[in-house]
């Protein structure tokens, strides 16, 4: 994440994630706050990320 955003600083980022608990650690959260232009979204739990695609 770092690196993309570094590679776009001017732009709101917005990244579609499972609900793997390593996307949701401390770390991650403190660097989301210090990164208030990139926003995470998760994909329902127990559903498949795909059912999300086809709507």
């Amino acid at each position: 994440m770092k690196t993309v955003a570094a590679t776009y600083p001017d732009r709101e980022l917005r990244v579609i994630v499972d609900n793997l608990s390593t996307h949701t650690t401390d770390e991650v959260k403190a660097w989301l706050d210090a990164n208030p232009r990139i926003l995470f979204h998760f994909t329902p739990t127990g559903s498949s990320w795909l059912n999300m695609v086809e709507i």
